[in-house]
């Protein structure tokens, strides 16, 4: 989910020479004359724990209190905006499903989020490792609840993630918990301007594969996507969609094998998420008031 530094970087030019971010990052870069406080002298640093095409995270261990935290480190200054931005978000948001951040340090090489330590791994990996690669209704109805509530939360703030998918969910060992995270990409609504076309292009809605601007829609597809994964262990499709690829698909067919075993209001939830015609797709608090997720 994170990465994009060279493995040739010795570990003090990536994490050297840091302070605490009160200003915008360019004007910290460019105050590279001023003393920086170590990180090493905040945290133990430990093992590499994700790489993605942005940022590396690593878990490291503060020696103030010795809690365990995850340091996402942005090595390329064009990425440095966008890791301000996200803290800023993060810190804004207060939900038991959502990451939180707890801290934020630039360097002349690096930015570094200072993050929640959540021990799991993404769904994308639990999913395939589990019997028959899926999880069971009841189990997969507590994750896909925890996961609707989080972003129930970010939609009353008019603040839409765009990135909803398997990968940016992790979920802990027993399947009992989860955090949202990755908010890179996510955009308040009120903040106006036209929000353009982002994110995993197998996770796009139709709506945003088909231009238009996104919207509190396209998380519940997402979701929708997650809760299909989980109980299936696999999309609905093999393929990238194109602009057109739904046109032949007048609504997602909920069936196969692997849902025999489905109640009728899972199979309802499933079909709703994942609505083509967005102006028919219901709201996350909508889903939520669903029979489903009261049912014994």
């Amino acid at each position: 989910r994170t990465g994009g530094i060279s493995s040739r970087l010795h570990k003090r030019a990536m994490l050297g020479g840091m302070k605490p971010l009160q200003m915008d990052c360019d004007k910290v870069v460019a105050e590279t004359t001023e003393t920086f406080v170590d990180a090493e002298e905040k945290y133990d640093m430990l093992e590499l724990i994700g790489r993605g095409s942005a940022a590396v995270v690593k878990k490291a261990v503060r020696k103030q209190d010795g809690v365990v935290v995850a340091l996402k480190i942005a090595g390329s200054k064009d990425n440095f905006s966008l890791a301000e931005a996200e803290f800023r978000m993060l810190q804004s948001i207060k939900h038991p499903h959502v990451i939180r951040a707890l801290d934020f340090f630039a360097t002349s090489v690096s930015a570094i989020m200072v993050l929640e330590f959540f021990d799991g791994g993404s769904l994308e990996e639990a999913v395939p490792k589990l019997p028959g690669s899926r999880l069971p209704e009841l189990k997969a109805r507590s994750l896909f609840k925890a996961l609707l509530s989080a972003v129930c939360y970010l939609h009353t703030r008019r603040i839409i993630h765009r990135d909803v998918k398997p990968s940016n969910v992790v979920v802990s060992a027993d399947l009992l918990d989860l955090r949202l995270l990755d908010f890179n990409v996510a955009k308040r609504l009120t903040e106006g301007g036209a929000l353009t076309l982002t994110g995993t292009r197998l996770y796009c809605a139709p709506e945003v594969l088909d231009g238009e601007p996104p919207n509190e829609a396209n998380d519940v597809w997402g979701c929708g996507l997650c809760i299909y994964f989980m109980l299936a262990g696999r999309l609905p499709w093999k393929i990238l969609p194109t602009e057109n690829f739904f046109e032949t698909l007048p609504a997602l067919r909920v069936s196969g094998s692997w849902c025999l075993s489905l109640s009728e209001p899972c199979k309802s939830v499933l079909r709703q998420c994942l609505t083509i015609d967005p102006t028919w797709r219901p709201a996350a608090t909508t889903v939520m008031l669903h029979e489903w997720f009261w049912m014994q």
